[in-house]
């Protein structure tokens, strides 16, 4: 069963930003949990001594199992879509993990995408040959 999808950053008077030492300190996540930080670059971090040091890794260190990221740039609507379908298929079925959940949305998404494409290219297609055979007629 999925959890709780939101985290509220604190009362109003904080500054708005959640820092990886108050995701250490203040974030209680159960054992193995999923954390998803869907917004554009949410992977990235700063290289340090001790390798990639950003918001994942706190998260990781606060007890998360599995932090799902972007190392790009993302289209809001798009990510929107693809979150809800990777958790529409974890909540219909216990047994698929994130990974497969998530694969299993980027594929659909990927084949839908495909046959929009080739749709409009057969519209385009059938538009010259229309348009050629009205001006072999005229």
């Amino acid at each position: 069963m999925l959890g709780s999808s939101a985290l509220q950053l604190g009362a109003a008077a904080d500054h708005g930003l959640l820092s990886m030492h108050e995701i250490r300190e203040r974030v209680r996540l159960r054992p193995g949990a999923t954390v998803v930080l869907s917004a554009c670059n949410s992977g990235r971090g700063v290289i340090s001594g001790e390798g990639v040091v950003g918001l994942s890794r706190a998260f990781l260190a606060a007890g998360a199992g599995t932090v799902v990221v972007s190392l790009w740039k993302v289209n809001d609507a798009t990510t929107k879509e693809l979150m809800e379908r990777t958790y529409s298929r974890l909540s219909s079925d216990a047994r698929v993990g994130v990974s497969d959940a998530l694969h299993s949305a980027m594929r659909g998404m990927a084949r839908e995408d495909d046959a929009r494409r080739r749709s409009a290219e057969d519209a385009r297609e059938h538009a010259k040959r229309t348009a050629a055979a009205e001006a072999k007629n005229d």
